[in-house]
C-alpha cells in the first residue's frame, strides 16, 4: 500500500493534468502484462521497462510497436522529428544540475537504481509530470511519503517563486531535479549494492575489476624500480 503515495504526489496530478503516459507507464514497469504500454512514449516507457525487465513485457512491448505502424507507418518517423526539434524536453543529466544523478550507477546491482539512471538519461518534460516513475525507488511506505513530501514542497517552491511571463517548464525544471530526482538519488545510495543484475552487467563489471589490479600491480611496479634506482 506504500505506492498510493504516488497519487498525492505531483507528478501523478500534474500528468492528469496536462494528459501524460507517466501513471500508465508505472503500471508498465510494475506489471509485465502491461509492458506494450512502453511504446505509447518511448522514452519513459524504455526507462520504465528497466526497472524489471522481463522478455514478456519486451516482447509485448515490440509486438505493439509492429501493430501501431502497420496503422501509421509514419509514427516512427514523425516522432523522430519531434525528439529532434524540441529542445524544452532535455534529459535531466543534461540540465545544470542534474549530473550528480548518475551516482546512482554507484548501486549498479539494484532495479531502482538502473530505473533511476535511466529516467536521468531520457528526453522528458521536466514539468513534474514525466517524473512519476521515479517514485517507484521507495521501498516502504515511509519512503514513498518521503518522495511524494519532497515533490510536493519543490512543486510549492516553484509556484511560490513563479512571476508573469516566466516559463513554466523552463522555471519548473531546477525544482523537479532538487525535489524529484535528489530524493530518490539520496534513497539509492543509502542501500547496499546487491541484488540480481542483468548478465551484460555483470561481465561489465567483471571486466572492470579485472583490469583495476593490473594498473594498481603495474603502478607498483614502478614505485619499486624508483626506489631502487
Amino acid at each position: 500500500f506504500g505506492l498510493l503515495w504516488l497519487f498525492a504526489s505531483p507528478s501523478f496530478v500534474m500528468a492528469l493534468k496536462v494528459g501524460q503516459w507517466s501513471p500508465l507507464l508505472c503500471a508498465a514497469a510494475l506489471l509485465p502484462a502491461l509492458g506494450w504500454l512502453a511504446v505509447v512514449k518511448p522514452t519513459i516507457g524504455a526507462a520504465a521497462l528497466t526497472y524489471r525487465p522481463t522478455w514478456r513485457a519486451v516482447l509485448g512491448a515490440v509486438a505493439f510497436a509492429a501493430v501501431s505502424v502497420a496503422f501509421l507507418p509514419s509514427w516512427p518517423r514523425d516522432w523522430l522529428a519531434n525528439l529532434r526539434s524540441v529542445v524544452a524536453h532535455p534529459a535531466p543529466v543534461l540540465t545544470p544540475l542534474g549530473a550528480p544523478v548518475l551516482l546512482a550507477l554507484l548501486r549498479w546491482r539494484r532495479p531502482e537504481a538502473r530505473l533511476l539512471v535511466a529516467m536521468a538519461c531520457v528526453p522528458q518534460l521536466l514539468f513534474f509530470s514525466d517524473q512519476l516513475p521515479v517514485a517507484l525507488v521507495a521501498r516502504t511506505r515511509s519512503q514513498a511519503a518521503t518522495l511524494a513530501m519532497c515533490a510536493v514542497i519543490a512543486w510549492l517552491g516553484w509556484w511560490a517563486r513563479l512571476r508573469t511571463g516566466d516559463l513554466y517548464v523552463q522555471s519548473a525544471a531546477p525544482w523537479v531535479i532538487v525535489g524529484v530526482y535528489f530524493p530518490a538519488l539520496v534513497m539509492v545510495l543509502l542501500r547496499p549494492n546487491d541484488g540480481v543484475a542483468p548478465a551484460w552487467a555483470e561481465r561489465a563489471a567483471h571486466a572492470v575489476r579485472e583490469r583495476l589490479p593490473v594498473r594498481r600491480r603495474a603502478a607498483g611496479a614502478r614505485d619499486d624500480t624508483t626506489v631502487r634506482l
